[in-house]
C-alpha cells in the first residue's frame, strides 16, 4: 500500500487551507502555518485534522496533520502527545514516525521558546528509529540549496541530521517559496529510503509555497505476491533440478531475482512520474543518447575515453566445472535457511534488485520459490561460490556530521547496500 502526501505551508489563509482540503489525491496532508479560527482548524468531511490541543496553544498552531477519513490511515495511525506542540505534529503510521514541523527562525517576543529542532534533537532519534521530518524549514543551507551562505542554525539542525542517518528526499535546489528558494523539506532516515519517493512539486497555489508530494510505502498484499510469484516461476519455466556448476548457479540466481521482481511489480504499487520529470524522456532516447550524441561534459568524455582505451571483456576464464559430494561441508538443511531469514531485517534498505528483507521473507513462504531458493543456495554451499548477480551493490553517500565544507569529497562517507539475498547467504556460510 502507498499513500500519497502533500505538504504545504498555508500562510494562515482560509482560503488556501480550504483548496487543499479539497484535493482527491493526498491521503495525508502536512500543513504549516495553517488557518484556525477561535473554534480551532477547518472541519472537512473527508479529513481527521490532528494537532496539539493543550491550553492557549490549541488556536495557536503552526502546523497541523490532516489524515483521510474514508482510508485504512484512521486505524494505522497514532498522535505521539509528547512531541506534537503548536509547531510540530508527531504520528505513528503503523511503524514510521512523521513529523510535520514549522521551524520558526529565530525567537520573537510573541513566541520566545526556542525552534522546533531545538525540541526534536533532545530525544525523538532515541526513541523512534524510522523516522520522516518534513515541513517548512525556515533554513537556508548548501546541502540544499547551493547558493546558500553561512548560517549557524542551519549547520547546528544538518548536523545532528546527519549524525542520526537522516538524508534529504527532496531533490537539492528544488524551489518550493516564492519560486526562487528551497526551504520545504523532506528529510527520511536511511533505513526508509527504499519506502519514501519524491513525486515532484505544484506550483499553482495560491500560497506563496509550492505544494510538496512524495509517496510512502507502508505494506503490501502478500496473497497477490504469492500468486504472482507462481505464475511467475512457471512463466519463466524456472527448473527445480539440482544445480551442478557455476553457470546453473548464476543462470538460477538470475532467473528467481527475476521472477520476484515480476511478483513485486504486478502485486505493488509502482511510483508514478514526478511531475517536474520530462515526460517524453523515454528509455528510447536515452539509449539514442548513449548511441549516438557528441559528448559535451567533462564527465561523458572521461567515460568515453576510459571505454575506448579499456574496453569491457566480453570473455572470461570461468570454467564450467563439477565437484563430487565433500563431507567437510556439512549438507545445508531448511532450519539454517529459516534461521538467516530470521536474522534478517524486514526493512533495511536492499540492494538494486529492490528486494527487502520482508519480501525475500514471503517468498520463502512460497512452496514453488522455496524449493528452488532452498537448492540454489544448498548448491551454492557446496561450490563455495557467490552468484554474480548477487555481487553488485549500490553505493549511498551520507555526509559526515560537523564539516565546514560541503563541497569537498571527504565530507562523505560511502555506505553500500548489498541485496538481501546475498546477505542471507553470507549469514548461512559463517555459521557453517
Amino acid at each position: 500500500m502507498n499513500y500519497k502526501v502533500f505538504q504545504l505551508n498555508c500562510h494562515k489563509s482560509k482560503s488556501i487551507t480550504e483548496t487543499i482540503l479539497d484535493k482527491k489525491e493526498p491521503d495525508i496532508l502536512l500543513l504549516q502555518e495553517p488557518y484556525f479560527n477561535n473554534y480551532g482548524p477547518i472541519k472537512h468531511k473527508d479529513w481527521i485534522p490532528i494537532f496539539t490541543e493543550t491550553g492557549k496553544e490549541k488556536n495557536k498552531c503552526r502546523a497541523i496533520t490532516y489524515i483521510r477519513s474514508n482510508s485504512d490511515l484512521r486505524a494505522l495511525t497514532t498522535k505521539i502527545e509528547k512531541f506534537t506542540n503548536r509547531d510540530m505534529v508527531t504520528i505513528l503510521v503503523k511503524d514510521i514516525t512523521i513529523v510535520n514541523v514549522y521551524n520558526q527562525p529565530k525567537p520573537s517576543k510573541k513566541y520566545p521558546e526556542p525552534p522546533v529542532f531545538e525540541f526534536l534533537k533532545r530525544e525523538i532519534k532515541e526513541q523512534y528509529s524510522k523516522i520522516v521530518i518534513a515541513g517548512d524549514y525556515n533554513l537556508h543551507h548548501k546541502e540544499w540549496e547551493s547558493r546558500a551562505g553561512p548560517n549557524t542554525e542551519a549547520d547546528e539542525v544538518v548536523e545532528w541530521l546527519h549524525e542520526n542517518d537522516m538524508m534529504l528526499i527532496t531533490p537539492r535546489n528544488q524551489k518550493t517559496y516564492n519560486n526562487r528558494t528551497n526551504i520545504d523539506l523532506v528529510y527520511g532516515s536511511v533505513d526508509l529510503l527504499h519506502r519514501i519517493s519524491f513525486s515532484g512539486v505544484d506550483e499553482n497555489t495560491l500560497s506563496d509555497h509550492s505544494i510538496v508530494e512524495w509517496d510512502i510505502y507502508m505494506s503490501q498484499n502478500w496473497e497477490k505476491f504469492d500468486k504472482e510469484l507462481s505464475s511467475a516461476i512457471k512463466d519463466f519455466n524456472v527448473h527445480n533440478k539440482t544445480l551442478k556448476s557455476t553457470d546453473q548457479i548464476d543462470d538460477q540466481a538470475k532467473v528467481l531475482e527475476e521472477v520476484v521482481k515480476r511478483a513485486m511489480a504486478k502485486s505493488m504499487k509502482e511510483v508514478k512520474v514526478m511531475k517536474k520529470s520530462k515526460r517524453y524522456w523515454n528509455q528510447e532516447l536515452r539509449e539514442k543518447k548513449e548511441d549516438g550524441t557528441l559528448t559535451t561534459t567533462v564527465d561523458e568524455k572521461r567515460h568515453e575515453i576510459w571505454k575506448a582505451l579499456l574496453p569491457e571483456i566480453d570473455h572470461g576464464l570461468d570454467r564450467e566445472f563439477e565437484i563430487d559430494d565433500d563431507s567437510r561441508w556439512p549438507k545445508l538443511e531448511f532450519d539454517e535457511v529459516d534461521s538467516a531469514l530470521a536474522d534478517t531485517p524486514n526493512d533495511k534498505a536492499p540492494g538494486d534488485d529492490g528486494i527487502t528483507g520482508k519480501v525475500l521473507k514471503m517468498a520463502w513462504l512460497n512452496k514453488d520459490f522455496k524449493e528452488r531458493f532452498f537448492k540454489l543456495l544448498q548448491a551454492c554451499v557446496k561450490f563455495g561460490y557467490h552468484p554474480k548477480v548477487w555481487r553488485h551493490g549500490i553505493i549511498v553517500v551520507i555526509p559526515k556530521p560537523k564539516k565546514p565544507d560541503y563541497s569537498k569529497p571527504r565530507a562523505y562517507r560511502p555506505i553500500s547496500l548489498l541485496k538481501i539475498p546475498s546477505k542471507v547467504l553470507e549469514k548461512i556460510i559463517q555459521k557453517e
